[in-house]
């Protein structure tokens, strides 16, 4: 069972309050993981819950690597948010890609199962359910707005009791989100005319259902997986009245956040919206 799971697998580490524990949480039973590819990775949450909580809400963290392998740094920024008081839970989704299917598939399995999970356990962990917000970077940006935008449209059959939970976000931080437009080929790799002309589509796996939260885009200006793609998703949330935010920094290329800068604009922004 996956509590039984959680139990046996409490570890304690050092993190900024003495009474802080950390969690590794496996998303699903042993054996059940919808369309399993050999040689991937076995997906899990890494959860860490503040002694000294100053809110109820739970940001769920996504890194990129081309939904191919981790870029580990960018799991890192766990430790900034839960300084502050936050309960955060790392999501290790599947890489490399699965064979033979979509690129994003293993991972959106993974990140809609993430989300029932979180809300699972929501009072053990002493998270509201209804304030639990969703992180990711360039392909784990990809995959923040798949969740974000596309929860109402199922990713995998029913496994067990949890996936009758919703998995809907409350909020969405899409930081340089990769594959967004029509001039990628495929909707994969960097966009080859800078994402620039109107006429580009986004990627139709974007749905923009009615439980689209609210979203925060953070993208550099001189970025290969153009800002353009975050400009599209705004506009498209301000078109259906979602509250948007974005930020574009200029000459700033992939992976590049102004350091110190982008974790408190996204601080900000989710004291702004998780009340």
């Amino acid at each position: 069972m996956i509590r039984s799971a959680i139990l046996l697998s409490l570890i304690y580490l050092i993190v900024p309050s003495a009474t802080a524990s950390a969690l590794s949480v496996p998303l699903w039973p042993e054996g059940r993981i919808p369309g399993f590819n050999a040689g991937q990775t076995v997906p899990s949450l890494e959860v860490v819950l503040p002694g000294d909580r100053t809110n109820d809400a739970l940001l769920i963290i996504a890194p990129g690597g081309s939904y191919m392998k981790w870029c580990e740094w960018e799991g890192k920024c766990v430790a900034y948010f839960n300084k502050r008081g936050m309960a955060t839970a790392l999501l290790k989704y599947r890489t490399p890609r699965p064979l033979g299917a979509a690129k994003h598939i293993s991972a959106w399995q993974d990140a809609q199962r993430a989300v029932r999970i979180c809300r699972r356990f929501a009072k053990e962990w002493k998270v509201n359910p209804e304030r639990i917000f969703f992180m990711g970077f360039s392909a784990g940006g990809n995959l923040t707005l798949l969740a974000a935008t596309s929860s109402q449209t199922p990713s995998y059959a029913k496994v067990d009791d949890v996936d009758d939970l919703p998995c809907h976000v409350n909020g969405a931080i899409a930081c340089y989100p990769a594959y967004v437009l029509s001039d990628c080929r495929n909707f994969d790799g960097s966009n080859r005319q800078k994402g620039n002309d109107l006429g580009l589509l986004m990627d139709p796996i974007f749905k923009f259902d009615t439980k689209t939260p609210p979203m925060c885009f953070l993208h550099g200006d001189a970025d290969a997986h153009s800002p353009m793609g975050s400009v599209r998703a705004y506009h498209k949330l301000r078109t259906m009245s979602i509250p948007a935010e974005l930020h574009v920094f200029s000459e700033r290329k992939h992976a590049d956040l102004p350091r110190g800068t982008w974790q408190e604009l996204v601080w900000t922004w989710i004291e702004r919206n998780r009340k």
